[in-house]
């Protein structure tokens, strides 16, 4: 599993793709919380030596899990039920962080979408003025 399947197909940067701090402050702070939670997921998913490991962890535990699945010979064993075990963990941490970066990304689009629309409605302001 890639990177860019972890963070929902596509790759993003909130760092270099947030609204501008100005436009922010004047956000409900569960927007910008939630904007903030996405740039610490990524940031910790990228640059952080622990999220770095527990990310390649998890893909281990699936991979692992999914080749002992593919081994045995009956799904109802002990041995089966903790590969499944380990599956649903390794995959749980990945939706964890999939679900942070996403509510992240859907607060970022709703801040840019204001800012897009507080510019029109200044402009249309100063076209009716002029």
């Amino acid at each position: 599993m890639s990177e860019e399947a972890i963070i929902g197909g596509h790759r993003s940067d909130y760092l270099n793709e947030v609204a501008s701090e100005e436009t922010l402050g004047s956000f409900p702070p569960e927007i910008v919380n939630a904007i903030q939670l996405g740039i610490d997921a990524e940031s910790f998913l990228k640059n952080s030596k622990i999220g770095v490991y527990l990310y390649n962890r998890a893909l281990s535990e699936i991979t692992e899990a999914t080749q002992d699945l593919s081994r045995m010979s009956s799904v109802r064993s002990r041995e089966a039920d903790e590969a499944h075990d380990r599956l649903r963990m390794g995959q749980r941490f990945l939706d964890w962080m999939n679900d942070a970066l996403e509510h992240g990304r859907r607060a970022q689009e709703m801040a840019m979408e204001a800012e897009d629309e507080q510019a029109r409605h200044e402009a249309e302001q100063r076209i009716e003025q002029a």
